[in-house]
């Protein structure tokens, strides 16, 4: 058995991304050399150190681990050219850095992000809440925060900015556990660049790091992600009860391009509980994502509106995690399910 790579997910959930893809593959055998990542390497170092403990208790061979920490040039050169010794390198990451690693590695397997997309035919205060919720979540470090957003016509510049003004900014994770807040915002954190300077289609909003930009047009393809900043594309263009049914299935089929050619991970929708459901059925028969959520916006107490970070595989849903599929090998040599079996990705049988 080659040892194989792993390359955890960089946010607070970094420790169950560790547990799925380093336990199971333990568990056949398999040695696992954990990457570190330069947003995220103290947890999974002292993930590492603490499971290299528990497996001397276990009296399991300590070595079956081993922790590597360098820059990303250095992961690609050390397997680039042990290619021939090693198994695959499972990571999870932003499609550009998948694209990366994969290019001098073909046996990659990547879980990789998506502009997360939340569509609602009314501008409820509830809807509202939804948007902030999913767009904050873990300060748009969590893979199914909000990116995109389709909203009445009736929704302005005005209130897409007084939403945001009652997001929440906290200093540190340590903060955000001990507070149950989850939906915050790590002001002018350095986890990537923000539209500031380089897309002055944007727009700051006045008091928060937080960027938007409305249209009444889908946005352009394959938008950059602002992994942990707040910036939300909101696009002006659902549908309304004044359409015919020939306009409101044109609205959706050019949001289902949208969404297949971009491919996010989840996609939430929200209408009237009597209107819901046809709206969903038709964007899960014209798309092929991995996560739908539907919400209402009249019956809130009992359905209330649907966010995009609703993910729960510990609540038994199969999540996962899929780039374009015209472009899928690019960024993995696989698409990634969870709940799944790790090892499964790098083995092969024959006759004998």
């Amino acid at each position: 058995r080659k040892p194989m790579y792993v390359s955890c997910v960089s946010n607070f959930t970094n420790f169950l991304d560790l547990f799925r893809k380093t336990i199971r593959s333990l568990e056949l055998g398999v040695p696992c050399i954990v990457l570190g990542r330069s947003h995220t390497v103290q947890h999974s170092y002292r993930w590492t150190e603490l499971l290299v403990d528990l497996l001397q208790k276990e009296d399991i061979d300590a070595g079956m681990v081993t922790y590597l920490s360098c820059t990303l040039d250095d992961i690609k050169f050390i397997t680039q050219s042990s290619r021939d010794s090693t198994g695959m390198l499972y990571s999870t990451c932003s499609r550009e850095l998948a694209a990366s690693i994969k290019a001098g590695y073909p046996n990659t397997i990547a879980s990789t992000g998506g502009p997360n997309t939340l569509y609602t035919t009314e501008w409820t205060p509830a809807v509202q809440d939804a948007v902030r919720m999913s767009a904050s979540i873990e300060s748009s470090g969590q893979c199914t925060a909000l990116r995109h957003c389709v909203v009445p016509s009736s929704v302005t510049s005005t209130d897409v900015e007084d939403l945001f003004s009652s997001v929440e900014s906290i200093d540190k994770a340590e903060d955000a556990l001990r507070d149950y807040k989850f939906d915050c915002i790590f002001e002018n954190h350095a986890g990537s660049v923000t539209p500031a300077g380089q897309d002055d289609t944007y727009t700051k909003h006045g008091t928060k790091d937080v960027h938007y930009k409305v249209n009444t047009h889908m946005p352009e393809n394959h938008i950059h992600e602002y992994w942990r900043k707040v910036v939300v594309d909101v696009t002006t263009d659902a549908t309304t009860s004044d359409l015919t049914p020939e306009e409101k299935d044109d609205k959706l089929k050019d949001l289902a391009k949208w969404l297949n050619t971009n491919q996010p991970i989840s996609l939430a929708v929200n209408a009237p509980r009597s209107q819901v459901f046809d709206i969903a059925k038709s964007l899960f028969e014209k798309s092929a994502l991995v996560v739908y959520t539907v919400g209402s916006t009249d019956r809130e107490k009992e359905a209330p509106p649907a966010l995009t970070c609703q993910a729960r595989p510990q609540e038994a849903e199969v999540f996962g995690e899929f780039p374009p599929r015209k472009d899928l090998r690019v960024f993995t040599k696989y698409p990634v399910i969870v709940p799944s079996s790790t090892p499964s990705y790098d083995t092969t049988y024959d006759k004998n």
